[in-house]
């Protein structure tokens, strides 16, 4: 894993994050022009998922498989606001040093796209080859070619609608219920504490498998 800085970050909403930085994973070479045609697939983790797409994608990315890393050059990078190294809630925050926790602001699919677009440019790519995502990564796939297509010549999207329903609405609200409503979740600033609300989140998991089948 790397870390690529992207600096002051603004939000949709208005918020500032300062000094944010993405995390992210390289497999393969980048051969082309990394601002035209190349060989770049940006891979979007869905919601539980990080950068390190050959983990959570082992049967997947790889020499010889269906990502095949001798032709093409795999980048993932963790969201904004993830937990897998990128700037989140367990990030220090400027002014105190202690963890942002609930002061971290809430963000949008386009948020997340747009930190990646700026860490992209960091390292230099300004344009890909193909994007594919599942779940929130599905999301993020689609936001970019709504707001980048110039960005991008293809592009995989998964197991996601263009918009959220009533139904999906209703059940991650019970999902954040069952998080919140767990005794160690102190109001989203737990993490100067010993635990951690994983009962809560172990049963948002299961309400979450449950819709999934």
């Amino acid at each position: 894993m790397k870390l690529v800085s992207i600096g002051d970050f603004h939000t949709e909403a208005g918020a500032t994050l300062a000094d944010a930085h993405i995390a992210y994973h390289r497999f393969g070479h980048l051969l082309g022009d990394p601002h035209g045609a190349n060989n770049v697939i940006l891979v979007e983790h869905a919601l539980t998922g990080d950068s390190n797409v050959a983990e959570w994608w082992a049967d997947l990315v790889g020499p010889g498989k269906a990502l095949d890393t001798t032709k093409w050059c795999i980048i993932a990078t963790n969201t904004l606001g993830g937990c897998g190294g990128s700037t989140g809630p367990a990030s220090p925050h400027p002014d105190d040093g202690r963890a942002w926790g609930s002061r971290f602001p809430a963000l949008s699919v386009r948020d997340l796209v747009a930190a990646e677009r700026a860490a992209l440019h960091e390292l230099g790519i300004t344009h890909v080859h193909a994007i594919i995502g599942g779940s929130m990564g599905g999301a993020r796939t689609l936001e970019w070619t709504l707001m980048h297509p110039e960005a991008v010549d293809a592009a995989c999207v998964i197991a996601v609608s263009a918009r959220a329903s009533a139904w999906q609405i209703g059940i991650q609200s019970a999902q954040i219920a069952a998080i919140e409503q767990d005794s160690f979740w102190h109001g989203g600033d737990y993490y100067a504490s010993a635990q951690r609300p994983r009962e809560g989140l172990a049963a948002a998991r299961r309400i979450a498998h449950l819709t999934y089948r």
